[in-house]
């Protein structure tokens, strides 16, 4: 079919000299080459650009404060406001035996461009827990830093947090190091 429209737009196509010059006219008309057409290549956005939204699923298992094993699940969504500075907020909640544990963390990170699918980030967070059986809730802050690994739309993060209590901290139990593994989409 494509073949048939080249062949019918040429055949179509007016002619733009006369066959012949008429020999009243001693100039001739300077031919108009074709020129060729700058070709642009649409190259995808970076997935961690301004104006890109992200969602976020993670999972894990940990120790909780209260010293209860505990596997936890977490929702998260950011907004980069500029190309790699994200701001945004997290959600977990946590499975134990002990009591109920949930937070709520709004965060900013900063991804470092490598010109490469493997992005360093450091990042902050403030963390609330919400702890359940007449405990009181916890406050934390934090910091983390790792490895964000680009694939499409999508990226695997892989690092460390830290975080320390800002209240209710009893003996030499006020910070923790501990492993991220997230998995985010952006759109």
């Amino acid at each position: 079919m494509l073949a048939r429209l080249v062949v019918a737009a040429a055949l179509a196509a007016p002619l733009a000299t006369p066959l012949a010059p008429s020999s009243a006219s001693a100039q001739t008309a300077p031919t108009a080459q074709p020129t060729a057409e700058p070709t642009v290549q649409k190259s995808r956005p970076h997935p961690l650009s301004a104006g890109r939204v992200r969602f976020a699923l993670g999972a894990g298992g940990s120790t909780t404060f209260t010293g209860h094993s505990a596997f936890g699940a977490a929702l998260g969504v950011g907004y980069f406001v500029i190309d790699g500075l994200e701001v945004g907020a997290d959600t977990s909640l946590l499975f134990s035996d002990g009591p109920f544990l949930a937070h709520v963390s709004p965060q900013v990170r900063y991804a470092f461009d490598t010109k490469t699918p493997v992005l360093p980030y450091v990042g902050a967070f403030y963390r609330h827990f919400f702890v359940g059986d007449g405990l009181p809730d916890l406050d934390a802050l934090g910091a983390r830093a790792g490895l964000f690994v680009l694939s499409g739309g999508a990226f695997f993060g892989l690092g460390l947090g830290w975080q320390t209590l800002l209240n209710h901290c009893e003996g030499d139990d006020c910070t923790s190091l501990f492993p991220e593994l997230t998995f985010s989409f952006v759109f």
